[in-house]
């Protein structure tokens, strides 16, 4: 596995604004950090402890734990929903860069210990969303009768989804090892936190599920306060940021109770009766996607958080609510990016001596490319001209001897004739070599934009991991979300 080539960001985002972590943020948030509750601090890291028994975890990762109770460790956060079998590359992505992210911190300031978090979304009911698989040229999404939280339902789906899978698709096959975290988990956040602990476990990375009855007893005071008196929308509203990457709207709590998962819309003459249920069961209820981030940040002492370039969009419109709440938002960092490709793909555009920019060209632009590739030959110009001298022979030979003339156009005629036929061979020959190119060209865009998309976003990352075309540690190396860059990696 190495870098093959970057891509500049704007290539590929033109609207994203790149941002880099500067250290003298970082420093002052790591300050402020400091102060988190040690109340709190033991709170995390037992449950902290309670989740990872039965897991593997590296001796780092424990370390990571235990080191959470002190003033001067700090996090630095990514989180994902629990997509099935793993998800897309673009997970891999984002823990792969918090890691580096943490080693290169504390390498940087090492006043400070930066323990790299991965935050399961297991209060989510985005079902449509987890519930698919993707490779190259084929998919599979599957529904559920379940309701609730979906980090609360069993497995039983998924598991009938991955079997139908393998009996599909046997080039393709879910790995045993990965069926077997579904197999046994008691429900789908426990399983896929086995699956992205057992991928990591030689890593010093901590996974956290928030849907904790403790960790939610952290959080008691800010749902009282969205409950009692809609402050989420209120701030919000106030700072104009209702509406933008995500929709503010009047309540943004639900409740689990009785196996389900319902929004509470704020009313101030149903309040008391939700704050009554909340003080009963805090585990209960549940951050909506408006107060994930205040959540987060209630019970991690979080400085900065990767994300995608929608996720990066979602938390700074969300910061004046954070920073209201809790004083300082933490940095937010788009993470690492790009394809993973094979070297036969690779070769191949190399032979065909395509550009880069041409990496990110549209259908349109790829279209035009085709139909425009080919020069007229002999150019238009060129046969002009020879039929000309032809002509101007047959007039010239006429006045010596007008018998001539006529033996002269008739090989003019045959030129033209030739010059046809010449060109019928060529393009022939162009064909050929056009459809040898543009079905290549065709297999290599279902690589790198499979339904139109960009790899990371939609192949799973599980086939070539179980070839052993790279490991953790590769990737991890490789990384540097520091870099606006798209890049190219050869597998």
């Amino acid at each position: 596995m190495k870098i093959w080539s970057e891509i500049p960001i704007e290539q590929v985002l033109p609207h994203f604004q790149f941002q880099q972590v500067d250290k003298e943020s970082l420093l002052l948030l790591c300050a402020h950090r400091a102060t988190f509750p040690f109340e709190r601090r033991k709170v995390l890291r037992d449950a902290l402890l309670r989740q990872s028994v039965g897991k593997e975890l590296s001796s780092g990762a424990k370390d990571n734990i235990d080191l959470l109770l002190n003033d001067h460790t700090v996090a630095i956060t990514t989180g994902h929903q629990l997509i099935t079998a793993g998800g897309p590359w673009m997970l891999l992505y984002k823990i792969a860069s918090t890691i580096h992210q943490a080693r290169y911190w504390n390498s940087q300031i090492p006043s400070f210990h930066f323990v790299p978090v991965f935050w399961l979304a297991s209060e989510d009911h985005d079902w449509t969303e987890i519930a698919q698989i993707h490779s190259v040229n084929k998919a599979l999404s599957f529904g559920t009768m379940q309701k609730g939280a979906v980090g609360r339902v069993s497995t039983k789906e998924v598991m009938e989804a991955l079997k139908m899978w393998n009996e599909e698709n046997p080039d393709f096959m879910i790995p045993t090892r990965i069926m077997e975290f579904y197999q046994n988990g008691k429900d789908l956040a426990d399983s896929f936190q086995q699956l992205i602990q057992w991928v990591f476990k030689d890593t010093e990375l901590v996974v956290i599920n928030p849907d904790d009855a403790a960790l939610k007893s952290l959080f008691l005071p800010i749902m009282e306060k969205e409950i009692l008196g809609n402050m989420s929308l209120n701030c919000l509203e106030e700072m104009g940021r209702r509406k933008g990457e995500v929709e503010v709207k009047n309540g943004n709590l639900y409740y689990l109770g009785e196996g389900d998962r319902k929004r509470i819309d704020y009313a101030s003459d149903t309040a008391e009766f939700w704050h009554q249920r909340l003080l009963e069961s805090p585990v209960d209820f549940s951050p909506g996607v408006v107060l994930r981030p205040l959540y987060q940040e209630t019970i991690l002492p979080n400085v900065i958080y990767l994300g995608g370039p929608s996720e990066c969009r979602y938390w700074e419109q969300l910061q004046p609510l954070i920073q209201q709440q809790m004083g300082l938002a933490p940095l937010v960092m788009l993470r690492e990016r790009g394809w993973m490709m094979e070297t036969k793909w690779l070769r191949k555009w190399g032979d065909a001596q395509w550009s880069m920019d041409q990496w990110t060209w549209n259908d349109e632009r790829w279209n035009q490319y085709f139909a425009n590739r080919w020069p007229v030959w002999p150019s238009e110009e060129e046969q002009l001209s020879l039929v000309q001298t032809f002509q101007s022979w047959a007039d010239e030979i006429a006045k010596e001897d007008a018998t001539l003339q006529p033996f002269v156009l008739a090989e003019k005629k045959r030129l033209e004739q030739s010059i046809h036929h010449i060109q019928n061979k060529v393009l022939k020959s162009r064909k050929v070599r056009d459809d040898v190119m543009g079905n290549w060209y065709q297999k290599w865009k279902e690589q790198a934009y499979p339904t139109g998309q960009l790899q990371e976003r939609k192949l799973y990352w599980i086939w070539s991991w179980a070839q052993g075309h790279w490991d953790i540690e590769q990737l991890i190396a490789q990384m540097d979300p520091n870099q606006s860059t798209y890049k190219i990696w050869e597998i």
